[in-house]
């Protein structure tokens, strides 16, 4: 039995699926876009560029995976879905570290970021949830399609 009957209240699975494959890949695009600007404008000025190429490494595995996921919705094949599940949760793990750390960060000079800590917490928070519900539509639409559906 799928997870999610329908998705945002109106959308079956398999739409929600094909919404979250495309914001995806249109989050890592823009992802990818700023991480290229940033290493144009200040090529190894920073030891984080480093962390900056994984970025756009793992800005293209996600463009592939939610290509991948439309081929698998499209064309109703399961197999397709993995690679975006797995990025997916990958990408949740990497936004709840990243509010950890943040935090972190914001304990050792409260003063001087705590609303740019709490601006932070609310953007990540609704990206994280964003990615959450949208691996529990593609999800459903996977338990739906091993059900013959």
């Amino acid at each position: 039995m799928p997870i999610l009957k329908s998705c945002l209240f109106c959308f079956s699975p398999r739409t929600g699926s094909m919404l979250s494959a495309i914001l995806s890949m249109i989050i890592s695009m823009i992802t990818a876009c700023m991480v290229i600007y940033n290493l144009a404008v200040s090529y190894a000025k920073t030891p984080l560029f480093i962390y900056e190429w994984a970025f756009i490494i793992f800005s293209i595995f996600g463009i592939t995976a939610s290509l991948l996921l439309i081929r698998g919705v499209r064309q109703q094949n399961r197999k397709y879905f993995w690679p975006w599940m797995v990025n997916n949760v990958i990408v949740i793990i990497i936004v709840l570290i990243s509010i950890l750390f943040v935090a972190s960060l914001s304990t050792v000079a409260p003063k001087n970021g705590v609303l740019l800590f709490v601006i932070y917490l609310i953007i990540s928070m609704v990206f994280a949830l964003f990615w959450i519900y949208g691996l529990l539509c593609v999800i459903s639409h996977y338990q739906e399609l091993g059900l013959g559906g």
